[in-house]
């Protein structure tokens, strides 16, 4: 069951009512590409990967009983979800003070700064340029009081790292809308002013950017995603640049097609093997190709984090489909050669054209939630005991009789 609700809507990016034989010719070809030789292999590899794991989720069962099947949710749940804010852009200003160490009038002198400074944006100031002037935030300061960007799950924010606020600045960027400025806000910190810069709803993570497929050939000293030696790294800085100058140049001439080119130059397995395209399990959506993104391309620059650098996809982003660019481009683990393969367009997700999507996600983050009020239920009908520094055993959340 696990395999049908979770692992192959995952890999195509469908739900398995929408699944036809594209995507069944997709699974099996994703199967032999992982190394299993049919779905029972990959069932056992889970067992033997995952004990601990699928041991959880029997207990699930036997403590929820039928509870999670009796589950449903109504296309106006769906649409309701679809629509509310499902993620927000924030930015402050902080005027520091600390109730341990600072003397009284520090918190009086903080708070008539923070005043002051409120009123100043309302009166139409830049917020951005009085956080880089004034602001005691130094992570945030330097950006204009930019935080980034934070989703909304079960009425708390969290960023991608897991980041998130202490209560007090949560609870009240929670009731911003985009372009309100907050209060004051006393946190352990000092007082905070909170703007929300820019939001979305949660049906926008339905919604395509814009995009291009990119096919390389990566003449590399280091493989970018393993960190493992490349075929080329006993090639001096030299001899890999002019690798990657003769693969060139022989595609430009005729005498390779790209995808010979890449069999025979490329060092990065990822993509080799792929006709230089990045392979369809990661796909960033349900076309099943990756699209390289602009804005998440320098979002992540420099971190490893993303399969191409950000000058890499600038260089080919407006490039027409099916060129390549003319001459090597130089990364941080060698040299890229790169080929537009296609471009797409940003496309806004409407509610009936998700219908399906939104209403299966809506139902799994609704068992999510189900779960975890059961469990906050139990704890609260358990008795706990912990030891305090004293040695002595302090009862907590004894139930009442």
């Amino acid at each position: 069951a696990t395999i049908d609700d979770q692992i192959k809507p995952y890999v195509s990016q469908k739900p398995m009512d929408e699944w036809g034989a594209e995507e069944q010719t997709n699974w099996d070809n994703w199967l032999t590409q992982q190394g299993f030789g049919s779905e029972e292999d990959l069932r056992q590899d889970f067992i033997l990967r995952y004990p601990e794991e699928l041991k959880v989720d029997t207990y699930k069962r036997l403590l929820y009983g039928d509870e999670l099947a009796k589950i449903t949710i109504t296309e106006l749940e769906a649409k309701n979800w679809f629509e509310a804010p499902g993620r927000i852009k924030l930015s402050h200003i902080l005027f520091s003070y600390n109730a341990e160490t600072d003397p009284p009038e520090k918190e009086a002198e903080a708070r008539n700064l923070a005043d002051k400074t409120r009123l100043t944006v309302l009166s139409g100031s830049s917020f951005n340029q009085l956080a880089s002037e004034l602001s005691q935030d130094p992570s945030a300061k330097e950006n204009g009081g930019d935080l980034g960007w934070y989703m909304i799950q079960d009425g708390k924010l969290t960023n991608e790292q897991g980041a998130s606020f202490v209560p007090e600045f949560e609870k009240a960027a929670l009731r911003l809308n985009k372009g309100d400025i907050s209060a004051l806000v006393k946190t352990q910190f000092g007082f905070h002013i909170i703007t929300v810069t820019e939001a979305e709803n949660n049906g926008s993570r339905y919604s395509v950017p814009e995009g291009i497929r990119i096919a390389s050939i990566q003449v590399l000293g280091q493989s970018p995603m393993s960190g493992e030696e490349g075929t080329s790294a006993q090639l001096s800085p030299e001899e890999l640049e002019a690798k990657a100058n003769e693969a060139l140049s022989k595609v430009l001439s005729g005498e390779l097609t790209f995808a010979e080119a890449v069999a025979k130059y490329s060092d990065d397995q990822m993509t080799a093997s792929n006709g230089g395209e990045i392979p369809s399990m990661m796909a960033t959506d349900q076309s099943g190709f990756f699209w390289a993104d602009l804005i998440l391309a320098a979002q992540y620059d420099g971190q490893g984090m993303y399969p191409f650098e950000k000058n890499v996809v600038e260089k080919l982003w407006t490039l027409p489909a099916g060129e390549i660019f003319p001459e090597p481009i130089r990364t941080a683990n060698g040299w890229f050669i790169g080929k537009v393969i296609a471009h797409r367009q940003a496309e806004t997700a409407i509610f009936e054209n998700m219908v399906k999507q939104a209403t299966a996600d809506r139902l799994a983050a609704k068992k999510v939630e189900f779960e975890r009020a059961w469990m906050e239920d139990a704890r609260t009908k358990i008795n706990i005991e912990y030891t305090d520094a004293s040695g002595m055993n302090t009862p907590q959340n004894i139930p009442q009789p």
